[in-house]
């Protein structure tokens, strides 16, 4: 937050909109958590924002995101087919959402769209990488504000992937990327 505050100014976009048709892939790059989280997503009409978590359908990518079974350079294609223009691709993170064997989807659910996160606050990063132009997702399992826990460090960084509109590592060209932090 001090060193890039640029990630959670208001008028960054923090979420994956599509321009055009197209599938949408997300790759596990590392996680630094001590906690096994569950990764998912969801998506929604750009005209028609889901008003609560409640009215959200949501997709598991990661049930597991530790390594392992994770490696570097996993990835998955979110849903089974082509997402149209006007998409919006948002995520959430279950905190300690696999526990033995199983997904706890009882557990500390944290969204790209604060308003859904139970303080409120902003969990996780997005961003345009400058030299390769890969599109940065980075999540914070640990409530900003939960300052007495022993593992808080708010770094956003316990889990790392990136998102992208093709399978072959191109740069992605069917994401709305103008208002996107670039680092």
């Amino acid at each position: 937050m001090k060193n890039h505050p640029v990630l959670f100014a208001d008028t960054i976009l923090k979420k994956i909109v599509l321009t055009k048709e197209s599938e949408v892939y997300v790759t596990y790059i590392e996680q630094s958590a001590l906690y096994k989280n569950t990764f998912g997503w969801y998506s929604y009409s750009n005209d028609n924002k889901p008003a609560s978590s409640a009215d959200i359908k949501k997709g598991i990518l990661f049930p597991n995101v530790t390594e392992p079974p994770l490696k570097n350079g996993d990835k998955l294609q979110v849903g089974t087919e082509k997402f149209p223009a006007g998409t919006v691709i948002e995520f959430f993170l279950i905190t300690q959402g696999w526990q033995n064997g199983v997904i706890n989807y009882n557990g500390l659910t944290l969204y790209t769209d604060e308003s859904f996160n139970p303080n409120g606050f902003q969990q996780h990063i997005l961003f345009k990488e400058g030299e390769c132009g890969n599109i940065v997702l980075g999540f914070e399992d640990i409530l900003q504000d939960d300052t007495n826990n022993p593992y808080w460090d708010n770094d956003f960084n316990d889990t790392i992937f990136t998102i992208s509109d093709n399978d072959q590592d191109m740069q992605t060209t069917a994401f709305a990327t103008s208002k996107m932090a670039l680092l």
